[in-house]
């Protein structure tokens, strides 16, 4: 082989690699292209989509906790609803804060007697003091010092 015989052979072995690799670049980089939408030309409000990761927040927030616990028997709000300030949200079941009253009516009651039942003991008291001190000015041998004590 000759020298300009190589020369040939290595430019069209170059050349054919050259247009192999563009062939295959072609063929395999074939992908769908950027879909795009035509219409006719008229006036229209441009409409812009984005799409973004992150957390939307609202400009205030309120977190409702309750001061008692009970069972909800009655929702009035849905999630998302705007509220005034008089508005009710929820009802809770009223029987266990009843049940509290009854026991702090009865509370009182039972203190009312008490007091009452501590008033008679005074008089009563009372009655026997004087009893044992008219015994002992009457006749002091009846009625011993301790015993006045005790009355």
């Amino acid at each position: 082989m000759t020298k300009k015989r190589k020369k040939i052979l290595i430019g069209a072995g170059v050349g054919g690699a050259i247009v192999l690799f563009s062939v295959l670049a072609i063929a395999g980089g074939r992908h769908k292209g950027i879909e795009v939408r035509t219409e006719k030309v008229q006036r229209r409000d441009l409409v812009a989509i984005v799409t973004a990761s992150g957390h939307i927040r609202p400009h205030r927030s309120v977190d409702i906790q309750a001061d008692v616990s009970g069972r909800i028997v009655e929702l009035r709000v849905k999630e998302g609803e705007l509220m005034k300030r008089s508005d009710i949200l929820l009802r809770i079941d009223p029987t266990t804060f009843e049940a509290a009253v009854q026991r702090a009516h009865a509370a009182v009651a039972q203190a009312e007697a008490q007091v009452t039942q501590a008033r008679a003991n005074v008089e009563q008291a009372r009655r026997n003091l004087e009893r044992v001190e008219s015994l002992k000015a009457e006749n002091p041998t009846l009625i011993s010092d301790e015993q006045l004590e005790l009355a």
